[in-house]
């Protein structure tokens, strides 16, 4: 009886109904649309928040086209044969806040990353496979985005640290304005808990600045300042404690920028981190109508960033076998608050969307996620969705269609987190695997708490296994509180205590289960839509629930993915099976790849330092040159063994300091001045050692 429910939207609707499924639909949606303020019965107000995620107004429209990288000067071919990376970066480099740099219908040959840094500029394509950015360097990202970020001292918070407070007072403000961001923390509540420990070690770089010892994080940005008061434009999400010295710091921002109407590719899987699109202290950037395809890490890494949009663009496959920190689709770094993932398809990845180390007030909504894979030849269901490092909370998953949900406790705890209106398959069959073990639907780790499981299908049409077991089965619904998700019994029964879940239905009791502690049963269409969005066209809305009828539909990413006749596309020229390039090419952009490596970015402030460094320094001379040169063709392998082992990490950030630091005076008040400086420093350290043995006490004979 269940199999007849999940059909596409022209199945539904017949020749001889459609008018009339149509009106009862709107006349249905209208109905449930009208429940909304019912939200606070649902889920109560203290576990969750009123999200507003995305660009405020949408995605700006730069309609001034400041180049053509086609005509003169900048001359690209965009023949697939010519490298283009020069002259598209020329372009970039050029083009004035506002604008947008344009390339024509072609395929782009790049041997090395393209960088827009601290503009406000769009590069934009013809369309998807019309426009291709074909890369085939050995390292560095395809396109990164961000800010030359400058590090800020923390300022104590005083007073407004309260949930929902949207002023608060500083120790003092002197060095922040109105239009500022500010990350927001406290230390590590044990009492929560937020831990940073869990089945996969300590993750001791999940936080701003791979500091972990400040895992609740909020972005927000300042209105208006009254002495050392400042107005918010959001209210904060959580309670802190002034015994946990709760903080503000402001951040650096690049500001609307974005990529839209293209396709980008990686011609081989290359050496240390690689992303497609990388966003590194960003607000309000955007990704829109973009296909990546065979990227090595992550296809959209956002890092330390605010109200980002990426949204009806197409993200799928990886590398290898699609080991750990392989083929992600958008991943979420660290201190991130405020972004919408809206309205994309993700097809044969480890995982989807995640979380990882911090993140609040961000939203997952409406995408379509197909036939994940990890470790191929394991056989293992892998999340599409979910948390991953300590400690992401009041983030929301609502309206998606999706293999599996993980909020997992591999690097830690989370909490505060709610999945709404999503279809949870818990089945994928992806084209170079057979999926037969953990065939969970829900997953939830130990240290996870207060999250919330409203109004979702679980599982399929025919569905297998059991409910919830209270230890290791192959095959179930609910599991909950172990350690690993390979753990043979469940350790934190308080995952289960503090989860409210409530009007789930699951294809293995065939039943819709409710909380006999709610009395309220009547779900809201949306967490944080208002109104029925444009981009669902003429299809229901919304379009999973069981108190719908079917009770999945169709979503407009789904719908496009199932019209695709080459979801793959087809092979390039021949251009793709030249040689690799040598790393770091590019007129000496990217490059920097063990200091990259060991601070987890090539946009990091020390790494930023070190580049210029090179660059005004080293590069200005044949010696220099022939060392960035040697350094550029043995580094990339060492970085990658740096890149897999956080203790190593650890120890070359540490290393790097002193090396930072002298570049850091050079650039700022020149290389004799510094030397003078450090000269003085040793000769005064040399004397006090002096003085100091000499009138140490002589042992007795």
């Amino acid at each position: 009886m269940h199999a007849t429910r999940v059909l596409s939207f022209s199945q539904r609707c017949g020749a001889t109904g459609h008018v009339r499924f149509l009106a009862a639909a709107i006349i249905g949606a209208a109905m449930i649309a009208a429940t909304s303020a019912a939200q606070a019965q649902v889920i109560p107000s203290d576990r969750r928040i009123a999200w507003s995620p995305g660009i405020p107004g949408g995605i700006p429209q730069y309609k001034t086209v400041c180049a053509n990288v086609k005509d003169a000067p900048f001359r690209a071919k965009g023949d697939g044969v010519s490298d283009d990376t020069a002259a598209i970066q020329r372009a970039i480099d050029r083009c004035k806040n506002g604008q947008a740099v344009y390339l024509p219908a072609g395929t782009y040959r790049l041997t090395a990353e393209l960088q827009i840094i601290d503009k406000s500029i769009v590069l934009r394509g013809d369309g998807q496979r019309k426009t291709l950015l074909r890369n085939e360097a050995g390292s560095g990202n395809i396109l990164s985005i961000g800010s030359r970020n400058e590090r800020h001292f923390p300022v104590r918070i005083l007073d407004g640290y309260t949930k929902d407070s949207s002023k608060i007072t500083l120790k003092s403000a002197s060095s922040i304005a109105a239009g500022d961001y500010l990350v927001v923390y406290q230390d590590n509540d044990p009492s929560l808990p937020v831990d940073p420990s869990g089945c996969g070690g300590t993750c001791t770089w999940c936080g701003l600045y791979n500091d972990s010892n400040h895992a609740m994080t909020q972005i927000v940005r300042v209105k208006g300042k009254s002495g050392n008061t400042l107005t918010l434009n959001r209210p904060l999400y959580y309670t802190f404690k002034p015994t946990l010295n709760p903080e503000a710091m402001k951040l650096s921002m690049v500001d609307r920028a974005g990529v839209e109407d293209l396709s980008m590719e990686m011609t081989q899987p290359g050496s240390g981190r690689r992303h497609g699109i990388e966003i590194t202290h960003g607000s309000h950037c955007w990704i829109r109508n973009v296909e990546t395809y065979r990227i090595r890490n992550h296809h959209v890494s956002i890092r330390n960033s605010y109200g980002s949009e990426v949204r009806q663009s197409y993200f799928h496959h990886g590398w290898g076998k699609y080991p750990g920190d392989f083929a992600y689709g958008v991943m979420l770094h660290f201190v991130n608050s405020d972004h919408l993932i809206e309205d994309n398809i993700f097809y044969v990845l480890r995982h989807a969307m995640v979380l990882e180390g911090g993140g609040s007030g961000n939203v997952f909504g409406y995408n379509y996620s197909k036939d994940s894979q990890g470790n191929v030849g394991d056989h293992w269901l892998f999340a599409d969705a979910g948390t991953h490092g300590v400690h992401p909370y009041m983030n929301l998953f609502e309206g998606n269609v999706i293999v599996q949900l993980d909020f997992d406790g591999h690097f830690g705890s989370g909490s505060h987190n709610t999945a709404f209106r999503n279809w949870i398959e818990r089945r994928s069959t992806p084209p170079e695997d057979t999926i037969t073990d953990a065939l969970f639907a829900v997953v939830l780790g130990a240290k996870n708490r207060y999250h919330n499981i409203v109004g979702n299908v679980l599982c399929h049409p025919g569905c297998t296994g059991v409910y919830q077991a209270p230890a290791f089965v192959k095959a179930e619904i609910w599991h909950l509180g172990y350690l690993c998700a390979s753990s043979q019994s469940p350790i934190d029964p308080d995952v289960e205590k503090t989860l409210l879940r409530h009007g789930n239905f699951d294809y293995v009791t065939n039943e819709t289960k409710w909380d006999a502690a709610i009395a309220d049963r009547t779900l809201p269409a949306s967490f944080y839509l208002a109104s029925r969005p444009s981009f669902f066209g003429s299809l229901p809305w919304p379009a999973i629930g069981p108190d719908l009828s079917p009770m999945v539909g169709m979503l407009p990413a789904r719908q496009r993915f199932e019209s695709m006749t080459q979801p793959v596309p087809p092979p390039g020229p021949a251009s793709m099976a030249s040689p690799p390039v040598t790393p770091g090419g590019g007129g000496g952009r990217g490059g920097c790849f063990i200091a990259g490596a060991a601070y987890g970015s090539s946009l990091e402030p020390e790494v930023n330092v070190l580049r210029e460094f090179r660059d005004r320094y080293l590069l200005s001379h044949r010696p220099g040159q022939a060392l960035v040169t040697l350094y550029e063709q043995c580094s990339p392998a060492v970085a990658e063994f740096i890149a897999k082992h956080e203790s190593l990490r650890g120890l070359v950030r540490w290393s790097l300091l002193p090396v930072v630091g002298v570049c850091y005076l050079m650039l700022s008040i020149g290389m004799m001045t510094t030397i003078g400086i450090l000269a003085a420093l040793s000769v005064g350290i040399v004397a006090v050692a002096r003085i100091r043995r000499s009138n140490a006490p002589s042992k007795a004979a």
